[in-house]
């Protein structure tokens, strides 16, 4: 009996000790999904935080924006959260205690998150980086690395220092790892060489870098064989991303060149890479007709393959839209693409269902269930809700806009759904005058409507409807056909 309890005793400390060698804040922290939780965990941790929490936590913050595109990081957001400070300061006070590896992936990821320089934070890391790389005496093998990423990421670092200029020693270790660089690294390589021509009034010296640059850079594109390594290579490659003198030394013919590998590689376009390519197309703004019927008959083709996933179509459509091209079988195309999403319309980000209804108004497609969607006020609220976090001019740019548009075409396409109030009681006499003299210039009251108020609070003063009618003749078509335009005011 008294070596059974002893046996009880001893289990109970070997497994509750077991238990608690686990950690569990670590644990927590790597069951989050967003940057609240991140948050809550170190709001309700804060007295059990470790070196490698703190660390932890601020690049699991980083990774969660760097997920999402450029304009919808909330960096500030996350900046100033008040348990961002406490990480802030558990920080600063645990430096110390931190490794040498931890030291430059804070150093990075305070960088990434914007604070500022002269934050207390970013001076004791780069003070105890610069301490402890004096004290490492040993010396290393990075100067004479044959390693490209090595090379490529010490060159970036340079670039960020405020040296004078490099000097021979690392050109020459540039030139001799960019035949086995990568796009990316090439971008990065001619991102840095445009930066020290900027600085060095001697520039001579960078010019033989950057003719190879762009040698290898185009013999690299011609070599592909794999579409898939392409599209992987080439995400950051879209003129909006360049410069004047960057796109000089790229050469604007740089998106055919590209088209013209892709081209090549087209019996490979398949349903898992078909929205890939569809980004590039759109980000690149170039028209690529057979790459485009291409899309548009493999995505008809294996649509209701369950890799697809419905937020996909957007990537999808929108090179459609954009370029405004109808490849053949357009309207199967789209509908095909509809009922894809459709029964997922209530799982989208608000603010990527009204992109989705803009790039499908562009193309002259009105869901009746994604105009329901949008134009409902639950749906307004949880939009205004999550574009909160956006300043003025990207929240107008990418959905004000969008939406202010899609409220238009419904407003004729979909007066039965009645979505809109005439306010008649705050028309002002003027405005009933427009409205008459319009009225008698277009032929009838019933062609103008006055005073629109939209769910979402923006009025249009007037609206106008005409309908113009003329001949479209083609090589193809000989008959007389009517169109309707709107002119809105």
């Amino acid at each position: 009996m008294f070596w059974l309890r002893s046996f009880r005793a001893c289990s109970h400390r070997l497994f509750h000790s077991g238990a608690l060698s686990r950690d569990q804040v670590l644990e927590q922290l790597q069951t989050c999904s967003a940057e609240d939780q991140v948050f809550d965990v170190v709001g309700r941790n804060k007295a059990k935080l470790s070196t490698s929490h703190v660390s932890f936590a601020i690049g699991w913050l980083w990774m969660f924006l760097r997920e999402r595109p450029l304009m919808f990081r909330t960096i500030k957001q996350v900046r100033n959260h008040p348990q961002f400070l406490t990480l802030r300061v558990l920080a600063e006070n645990k430096i110390s205690l931190m490794d040498d590896a931890s030291v430059v992936d804070m150093l990075y990821s305070v960088h990434r998150l914007q604070v500022e320089h002269h934050d207390t934070l970013v001076q004791q890391l780069v003070t105890e980086a610069w301490n402890r790389l004096e004290r490492y005496m040993k010396k290393l093998h990075i100067n004479g690395s044959v390693y490209p990423y090595e090379v490529t990421m010490l060159t970036r670092v340079l670039s960020m220092l405020p040296s004078p200029r490099p000097d021979e020693a690392v050109l020459s270790r540039v030139n001799a790892v960019i035949l086995q660089c990568n796009l990316n690294d090439l971008n990065t390589y001619a991102t840095v060489v445009v930066k020290w021509i900027r600085n060095d009034p001697s520039y001579r010296k960078y010019v033989c870098l950057l003719q190879t640059l762009n040698r290898c850079s185009r013999e690299r594109l011609h070599s592909f064989e794999s579409l898939d390594v392409v599209l992987e290579e080439v995400k950051c490659l879209s003129e909006e991303y360049f410069d004047e003198m960057l796109l000089d030394f790229l050469g604007k013919s740089w998106p055919n060149e590209s088209m013209v590998t892709m081209q090549k590689l087209i019996d490979q376009i398949s349903w898992t890479n078909v929205h890939e390519l569809g980004v590039y197309l759109t980000r690149t703004n170039y028209f690529c007709a057979a790459l485009m019927d291409c899309i548009a008959s493999v995505t008809t083709e294996n649509m209701d393959k369950l890799g697809i996933h419905y937020s996909a179509t957007y990537s999808t459509l929108l090179p459609f839209a954009v370029l405004n091209y109808d490849p053949p079988k357009a309207e199967e195309f789209f509908d095909v693409c509809i009922r894809h999403f459709t029964p997922y319309i209530s799982s989208f980000d608000p603010h990527l269902l009204v992109l989705l209804a803009y790039a499908l108004a562009l193309a002259d497609y009105f869901p009746e269930e994604v105009v329901r969607e949008i134009f409902n006020v639950d749906f307004l609220a949880k939009l205004d809700a999550h574009l909160e976090c956006m300043s003025m001019c990207i929240h107008m740019k990418l959905i004000g806009i969008p939406k202010m548009v899609l409220n238009r075409y419904v407003l004729f396409l979909f007066i039965n759904l009645v979505f809109h109030t005439v306010a008649n009681s705050s028309i002002s006499p003027a405005q009933q005058q427009i409205h008459k003299m319009l009225g008698d210039v277009l032929g009838g009251m019933n062609c103008a409507k006055v005073g629109v108020l939209m769910p979402y609070f923006y009025t249009v003063a007037m609206v106008t409807l005409f309908q113009i009618h003329f001949k479209y003749d083609t090589i193809q078509f000989n008959n007389e056909m009517k169109y309707t335009q709107k002119v809105f005011i």
